[in-house]
């Protein structure tokens, strides 16, 4: 299962990118946790990316298990950004009535943006 963890991660141009599974077990996303802040604190990473685009369903565990990573990953100096959420997983964020205010990550259409967006604010 950890073989998954290490093909879903990609260096670019110094941006953490992960690409998130399909389906996510509370294993699962302890084991991302602990990778993805791992990772992200060994080398000198400019941002995190989180690449939802092949999640389709989320719920609200999933949806603050990833809120505090992301959090985590500010503590360390490593801003996350949010790429590829479906029209699904938004509209199911929004029936959990989700605050996005309290995200206070930011959020883009794709991966492309997402590394446009963190070369830009580390130029």
């Amino acid at each position: 299962m950890k073989d998954f963890l290490k093909t879903s991660a990609t260096l670019i141009k110094g941006c953490l990118v992960f690409a998130l599974p399909e389906e996510m077990t509370d294993e699962m996303i302890d084991m991302i946790r602990e990778f993805i802040i791992s990772k992200a604190s060994e080398k000198d990473i400019k941002g995190a990316v989180l690449n939802f685009s092949t999640v389709r369903v989320i719920d609200s565990f999933i949806y603050e298990a990833f809120r505090q990573i992301s959090m985590a990953l500010s503590l360390i100096g490593v801003e996350a950004v949010w790429a590829g959420l479906s029209p699904g997983v938004i509209t199911a964020m929004a029936d959990l009535n989700i605050d996005l205010d309290k995200l206070k990550v930011k959020t883009v259409y794709s991966v492309e943006n997402a590394l446009e967006y963190l070369l830009e604010i580390h130029r």
